[in-house]
C-alpha cells in the first residue's frame, strides 16, 4: 500500500486503542477498521495485535476504571444519609457501565482480528484458574468481564464492605417498611415519633418510594455490568440473614403465653421471597420459595429459634402449662434439626444448678418436677428426653428423707405437714399441697410393666431415638405417680409409709367418727386403685 511504518502503527492504533487512550478513541471508523485488518494479516502481525489491545483494556480497568468506581462507591456510611448512600452507589455503577459500553466495540473488533487471523488470547491468564476462566469462555466479552471481577475483587478497599453492607442495610429496611410492616414479629422499626421507619426522614417527609426506586436501578445495573453475583449477592444473603436472626431474637424476647414459631414463619416466607425478587436479575423468572438461599435461611431461622429457646428452657418447663405453646414451637423445631443431645445438656445443667440443692424445700422440687414432666411429655411423648433430663432430680428425691411422706400425704389428703424432713419444710399451705394432691392423684393405677400390650400396639411402635436411655420394659410410664415410684423402683416402700401414716390417723381420731373412719376408707380405696389390691391387703387388716 506505500505506507510507512509509522502510518501503519497509525492506522493499527487508532483502530485498536493500543496506547490505552479511550478518551480520544473513535469507534465508528469502519473504514479504517478494514485497513487496519488487511495491514495486519499483510504483516502477519494478529496474534501481536491483539496482546496488545487486550493489554490496553487491562491498563485501562486497573488504573482508571475499577479506582474511579470504588472512589466513587466508598463514602462513610455512618455518616452518610440514605440517600447519599445510594444516590452515590447508582452514579458508580452507572460509569461502570458507560466504561463497559466504551470498552465493548474494541472487544468486538478483537473478536474479528480473532476470526479472520485465526488467533487466539489468553495473555492475561496468570494462573491456573484464570486460564480455566479463559477456557470456559466463549467470546472475548466474557473474558474482560471476568477481569473486570477479578480487578474488582483485587482492588477492593477495606471501606467496601462496609459501604455495600450499609447500602443494602437501607434498601432492606426500606424495603420492609414498605411491604412487612404488618408482619413485624417483634418491637416497632421505629424508635421515635415522627421518624419514618424506612428511610429514616423526620418532619413527616418519606422518600421511601424515591430511594426504593434507586435500589431497584442500583440492582438492574449491577446485573447489567454483570458484577452483582460477585459484589452483591453475599452482601444480600448476609442481610436476610442478619434479618433473620433479629427476628428471632425479638421474637423470643417476648412472652411465652403465645405461639411464636408461626408468626416467625409467616413472616419469613413473605421476607424471603420477596427480598430475593428484589435483589435477584429483573430479566430472569422471580425467585420460589425453592430457590436455594430462601431454604437455606429457613432452616436458618429453625435453628437459630432452637439455640436461643434451649438455654433459657428451664423457666418454659416450670411455666408450664402456661408456656405451652412455647412448648409447642420448640417440640415442632425438634422435629427439622437434631439437638436433642444438646436440649439434654442445657437442660440438665439448668436444672441442677437452680433446683438441685438444699436450700430449696422438698415441697418446691416436687412441684418442679411435675411441671419439668408435663412440659417433656408434651415435648418429646415417648419420654426418653424426660428419661435423661430427669435423672438428676430422681436422684435427688431419692436421698430426701421426708420425699415419701409427701407423697404419701399428699394422696391421702393432699394437707398436713408432710411429716417434717431433711429441709424444714412442711407441704405448706392448703393451696400448694391442694395442686401436689391434683398432680398426684391424676391418672390410673401404677403400671408394673406386666400387662399385655393391645393387639394393635405393635402397630403403632417405633424405635427410640438415638440419645434414649435404654429400658428393660417395652414403655415407659407416663403417669407421674408411676415415675415417682420408679425412683425407688416399687411401690413397697409407698405402701410402708402409708400403713404408718394410716395408723397414725386412727390412733389420732380418739373418737373413731364415722366421717374420719369413712375418709380414711375413701382413701384407702383409691391408694387400692393406685397400687393395686394386692399390695395393699394389709391396710384392710
Amino acid at each position: 500500500m506505500g505506507m510507512d511504518d509509522e502510518a501503519v502503527w497509525d492506522v493499527i492504533n487508532s483502530v485498536y486503542c493500543i496506547d490505552g487512550s479511550f478518551d480520544q478513541w473513535d469507534a465508528s471508523d469502519e473504514a479504517d477498521t478494514k485497513t487496519a485488518l488487511e495491514l495486519i494479516k499483510q504483516l502477519d502481525a494478529g496474534q501481536m495485535v491483539l496482546d496488545l489491545a487486550m493489554e490496553s483494556v487491562w491498563t485501562a480497568l486497573r488504573r482508571e476504571i475499577v479506582p474511579v468506581f470504588w472512589r466513587a462507591v466508598c463514602i462513610d456510611g455512618s455518616l452518610a444519609s440514605s440517600s447519599a448512600l445510594l444516590t452515590c452507589c447508582l452514579d458508580a455503577l452507572k460509569l461502570l457501565h458507560n466504561s463497559v459500553v466504551v470498552l465493548t466495540p474494541l472487544i468486538k473488533r478483537c473478536e474479528e482480528l480473532c476470526s479472520v487471523c485465526n488467533v487466539q488470547y489468553s495473555g492475561c491468564c496468570n494462573t491456573s484458574a484464570e486460564r480455566a476462566d479463559a477456557a470456559s469462555c466463549s467470546s472475548l466479552h466474557e473474558v474482560m468481564m471476568v477481569q473486570l471481577r477479578a480487578t474488582l475483587h483485587s482492588q477492593m478497599p477495606a471501606a467496601a464492605a462496609g459501604t455495600l453492607s450499609a447500602i443494602y442495610q437501607v434498601a432492606f429496611r426500606i424495603y420492609s417498611h414498605l411491604h412487612l410492616s404488618h408482619l413485624r414479629v417483634g418491637g416497632d422499626a421505629v424508635g421515635d415519633q415522627g421518624v419514618c421507619g424506612g428511610c429514616l426522614s423526620e418532619g413527616g417527609q418519606c422518600d421511601c418510594l424515591s430511594l426504593s426506586n434507586t435500589f431497584t436501578e442500583i440492582n438492574k445495573v449491577t446485573w447489567q455490568v454483570g458484577v452483582a453475583e460477585e459484589l452483591c449477592s453475599s452482601v444480600a444473603a448476609a442481610r436476610l440473614v442478619a434479618a433473620v436472626r433479629g427476628a428471632v431474637a425479638d421474637a423470643c424476647a417476648l412472652p411465652h403465653d403465645a405461639p411464636r414459631l408461626q408468626p416467625l414463619l409467616k413472616w419469613y416466607a413473605a421476607t424471603g421471597v420477596g427480598w430475593l425478587r428484589v435483589v435477584s436479575n429483573p430479566l430472569l423468572p422471580s425467585p420460589t420459595s425453592s430457590h436455594p438461599l430462601y431454604r437455606a435461611c429457613h432452616g436458618l431461622l429453625i435453628r437459630t429459634f432452637v439455640n436461643t429457646r434451649v438455654p433459657n428452657l428451664f423457666p418454659i418447663v416450670i411455666d408450664y402449662p402456661e408456656s405451652r405453646h412455647a412448648i409447642a414451637d420448640l417440640r415442632s423445631c425438634l422435629q427439622v434439626v437434631d439437638v436433642h443431645q444438646h436440649l439434654v445438656a442445657s437442660l440438665r445443667a439448668s436444672i441442677q444448678n437452680r433446683m438441685l440443692h438444699p436450700g430449696v424445700k422438698t415441697l418446691h422440687v416436687l412441684h418442679a418436677y411435675f411441671s419439668i414432666i408435663k412440659a417433656l411429655k408434651a415435648l418429646e411423648p415417648r419420654g426418653a428426653l424426660l428419661d435423661l433430663v430427669t435423672e438428676p432430680v430422681r436422684t435427688y428425691l431419692r436421698s430426701r428423707k421426708d420425699f415419701v411422706r409427701y407423697i404419701v400425704t399428699s394422696l391421702t389428703d393432699g394437707g398436713g405437714d408432710g411429716g417434717g424432713g431433711g429441709d424444714g419444710g412442711g407441704l405448706g399451705g392448703g393451696g400448694d399441697a391442694l395442686e401436689l394432691s391434683e398432680d398426684v392423684m391424676d391418672g390410673d393405677a401404677v403400671d408394673d410393666g406386666s400387662a399385655a400390650a393391645g393387639d394393635e400396639e405393635w402397630r403403632q411402635w417405633t424405635p427410640d431415638a438415638v440419645y434414649a436411655q435404654r429400658k428393660t420394659c417395652e414403655s415407659r410410664s407416663s403417669d407421674v405417680l408411676s415415675l415417682l415410684v420408679e425412683i425407688y423402683g416399687s411401690a413397697d416402700l409407698f405402701i410402708c409409709e402409708y400403713r404408718a401414716l394410716l395408723a397414725d390417723r386412727l390412733l389420732a381420731a380418739l373418737d373413731c367418727s364415722k366421717t374420719a373412719v369413712t375418709a380414711e376408707t375413701k382413701h384407702l380405696e383409691h391408694i387400692k386403685k393406685r397400687f393395686g389390691t394386692s399390695s395393699t391387703t394389709n391396710n384392710d387388716q
